[in-house]
């Protein structure tokens, strides 16, 4: 979908963007109550820390490979760890 969207036919892309947007809105969301709840930093803006996630996320198609040095239990524990860590509510300051 990243790199080939423009090859649908137009109902197609449309019906891909639709399902790309409520995705979007679950990540958006997920981060919301998680800024409500006190886990992440709610000084963050969420809409930019929706985008930050998806591109880290995204990104690894380009990169990840089956017989690499990391195995995806890896990258994904890296990931959340860089993500959750790096706007981890601090204490009072939620």
């Amino acid at each position: 979908m990243l790199i080939e969207l423009r090859s649908l036919s137009l109902p197609n892309q449309d019906r891909v963007v639709a399902l790309r947007d409520a995705y979007g809105r679950i990540i958006q969301d997920t981060i919301d109550a998680c800024q409500q709840q006190g886990v992440l930093d709610r000084a963050a803006d969420a809409h930019l820390l929706s985008l930050l996630l998806l591109n880290m996320l995204n990104w690894s198609i380009f990169w990840y490979r089956p017989d690499g040095a990391h195995t995806p239990q890896q990258i994904a524990d890296s990931s959340v760890k860089t993500f959750i860590d790096g706007w981890r509510a601090e204490q009072g300051r939620t």
